[in-house]
């Protein structure tokens, strides 16, 4: 069987570890990884997550498995809190939402539903969400990712379908409507296929080096996988991202428009997947897997075998790497308040949640 290496998206980390010896730095920089144990948190809730964001003092989660589509539960010990909001056409409904990412502490949430053109913010009260404001954008408005910054900015890649281009958007919320005040455009790669259909064409998208933005106060963290390279943004008063650094793998569009990205090969040595921000580290993820016997089929993948958390500073500097014990627990999240790495096994939906308690 071949082993391989592959990134993976993580977000919070829960465990106890068990110091590594002293000794020297490992090819990347880091010295000897740490190995973190799992504790482990009861769930056993059939919830098929779509998506989850940690909040203040607790955990959200987008489901589509009962009436109810917002779970949430409490940190740092995952008790069950209430269930909110329904999937529908209704004015109080919420259709397709994806959870937004904030650039502070708190506890409120943002939900933005780019069938409708628009952003919500709920606050938690006694059994459920609040909805306290609602934010509309324009017609071409790319809602589905992003993250709000100080209930006043969203920064969010969209693709301009005339340029065929991504390009990362600085926009104001300005009382109930949205205002763009500045535009990057992304190091990616949009391959573009026309397909006809009976009712006319349609295009697929195939999106590669598509930057993964993470923010923390007013500064904002660029990572473009395919070429393993970070910007580093500043949030100016005027609202427009000024580059700080560029580290990594060097950028310009001419290198972007050649880049063999599906000859490329993962190594031991490339950072992964970014999970987390701190105000003075990344943080990042990957997963090892080994290939199964035989043609690798949607009923024969690759079993998960290792999981690590790697950090960096902010200018991609290795400071430590950590070893989780629950190989097949590769859906991380990072709660770096209370250093705690949270991971759940989607193979087994949401039967319990492994915690990891680290320190830097």
């Amino acid at each position: 069987m071949k082993k391989r290496l592959i990134p993976f998206c993580v977000a919070a980390a829960l465990a106890v570890g068990a110091c590594g010896g002293s000794g020297e730095k490992d090819a990347e920089g880091f010295p000897p990884a740490k190995a973190l144990a799992a504790d482990s948190v009861a769930i056993e809730q059939i919830l098929n997550v779509q998506n989850m964001i940690l909040r203040e003092d607790y955990a959200a989660i987008y489901s589509l498995r009962s009436g109810k589509v917002i779970f949430r539960y409490r940190l740092p010990d995952w008790t069950f809190l209430d269930s909110s909001l329904v999937e529908g056409q209704g004015p109080d409904d919420v259709l397709r939402p994806s959870l937004l990412s904030t650039s502070d502490p708190g506890n409120e949430l943002w939900l933005a539903q780019s069938a409708r053109k628009k952003l919500d913010e709920y606050h938690p009260e006694e059994g459920g969400l609040v909805r306290t404001r609602e934010v509309f954008g324009q017609e071409d408005s790319w809602l589905f990712n992003g993250t709000v910054c100080g209930d006043t900015l969203l920064l969010h890649v969209v693709m301009d379908f005339t340029t065929e281009k991504n390009y990362l958007l600085s926009t104001l919320l300005e009382g109930d409507s949205l205002r763009t005040v500045d535009s990057l455009l992304c190091f990616s790669r949009n391959d573009i296929t026309s397909i006809p259909t009976k009712n006319g064409v349609m295009k697929r998208t195939l999106s590669y080096n598509y930057p993964e933005v993470f923010v923390t106060g007013d500064r904002v963290a660029v990572w473009y996988s395919g070429t393993r390279s970070l910007l580093v943004y500043r949030i100016g008063q005027d609202a427009r991202l000024e580059l700080e650094g560029s580290f990594g793998e060097p950028l310009t569009e001419e290198k972007v428009a050649t880049f063999d990205f599906k000859g490329q090969q993962d190594d031991d040595n490339s950072p992964g997947r970014p999970l987390a921000v701190s105000s003075d580290h990344i943080y990042m993820c990957k997963v090892k897997y080994e290939d199964p016997e035989g043609e690798i089929t949607p009923y024969n993948m690759p079993t998960p075998v290792g999981v690590e958390v790697k950090v960096y500073d902010w200018k991609l500097q290795p400071v430590r790497r950590f070893l989780l014990e629950k190989p097949t627990a590769t859906q991380l999240r990072i709660d770096v308040a209370r250093q705690l790495i949270y991971a759940y096994d989607p193979r087994v939906d949401f039967e319990q949640v492994y915690v990891y308690k680290y320190k830097l």
